[in-house]
């Protein structure tokens, strides 16, 4: 089996694993137990309609969410969320989009994180080589920011990874 973008967590108190599969299906498998000796069947999230890119796996309002750059046949771009349906994430319903002006986020440029306990993501835009930082304005992230904070001044360059946590 391929797998390639891994993003992994802990979800309700059990390891969790977000991945893109070989045919490129977003997809969520949940261990069975604490210590992640035996894992339940893995879950399709999205299947292979669309392109994708890396995924971030994390919990917010108690249920499991993840992001992804998301690139529509249409040639559009998106940072794309979906929600389990419950707290273990058994399955999984497109919950919508974060952040419809991506075609500049770099597919590797993102990272997102539970800030203050509310969904946040961080990205680097191609465009303009800056950083930019969108929050959910609810904890469950029904509703986010209309426009993000930028967050470095100056030239980057992109070609590495970011990293978005709470300290």
């Amino acid at each position: 089996v391929e797998i390639k973008q891994v993003s992994m967590n802990i979800v309700n108190g059990n390891p969790a694993i977000a991945y893109i599969g070989k045919t490129n299906e977003l997809r969520y498998v949940r261990s069975s137990n604490a210590n992640g000796t035996a894992w339940n069947t893995p879950v399709y999230v999205e299947r292979a309609t669309n392109w994708l890119s890396p995924s971030s796996l994390f919990v917010a309002d108690g249920r499991p969410m993840i992001i992804t750059r998301n690139i529509l046949n249409s040639g559009n771009k998106y940072l794309s969320m979906w929600r389990g349906s419950d707290v273990d994430g058994t399955a999984w319903g497109y919950y919508g989009e974060v952040e419809s002006n991506s075609d500049y986020i770099w597919e590797y440029g993102f990272s997102c994180a539970l800030i203050d306990g509310y969904p946040s993501v961080a990205y680097l835009d191609t465009s303009d080589y800056k950083i930019y930082f969108k929050r959910a304005i609810t904890p469950d992230g029904d509703y986010w920011l209309n426009s993000p904070f930028e967050v470095s001044v100056g030239f980057l360059n992109y070609g590495g990874y970011l990293s978005l946590r709470e300290v």
